[in-house]
C-alpha cells in the first residue's frame, strides 16, 4: 500500500528533481580543477592505446589488471575531447548522473516507488557519492 498516495506522473516529477539535484550538485564539484591519481594514469593510459593502437597495454607491458570498460570508455572520449584528464572526469560523472537512475530502479524492484526515489536521493546527495563521481578512478563507479 502507498504511504503517499503519489499517482506516477508525480513520480516522475520528482525523479526529474532528484536528478536535477544529482547533475548541478555533480557539475559545481567537476568545475572545480581535477587531479590524476597514480590508477587513474593507468586507466588513461591503458584506454589510449586500446582505441589508438589497438594494444591493451602499459609502457610495453601487457595490461591484465584493469578490465577494460572504463578505459577504452575513456580512450573513446578522448577522441572527441583531446584531453586525457577532462575525459577520465567526463565519463566518470556520465557513470555517476547514471548510478542515480541505477539507485532509483533498484530500490523501485526490491520494494516499491518510493523506496527507489529515497535511494536516488541518497545517492544524489551523499557527499562521499558525488566527489567519487568528480575522481578519474574506477572504484564506486558503475562502469
Amino acid at each position: 500500500m502507498n504511504c503517499f498516495n503519489f499517482r506516477w506522473h508525480s513520480y516522475k516529477i520528482i525523479l526529474f528533481l532528484i536528478l536535477a539535484l544529482a547533475l548541478f550538485s555533480r557539475l559545481f564539484i567537476f568545475s572545480q580543477e581535477g587531479f590524476i591519481t597514480t590508477d587513474g594514469v593507468s586507466y588513461v593510459l591503458a584506454g589510449k592505446n586500446l582505441i589508438e593502437n589497438g594494444k591493451y597495454e602499459i609502457f610495453g607491458n601487457l595490461q591484465l589488471i584493469f578490465p577494460p570498460g572504463y578505459p577504452v570508455a575513456i580512450g573513446m572520449a578522448d577522441h572527441f575531447f583531446n584531453n586525457l584528464l577532462f575525459s577520465a572526469r567526463f565519463i566518470s560523472f556520465i557513470a555517476g548522473l547514471l548510478g542515480v537512475y541505477l539507485f532509483y530502479l533498484v530500490g523501485k524492484q526490491l520494494h516499491n516507488k518510493e523506496t527507489g526515489l529515497f535511494a536516488s536521493l541518497f545517492a544524489a546527495t551523499h557527499w562521499m557519492m558525488m566527489t567519487m563521481d568528480d575522481d578519474d578512478n574506477v572504484r564506486g563507479k558503475y562502469v
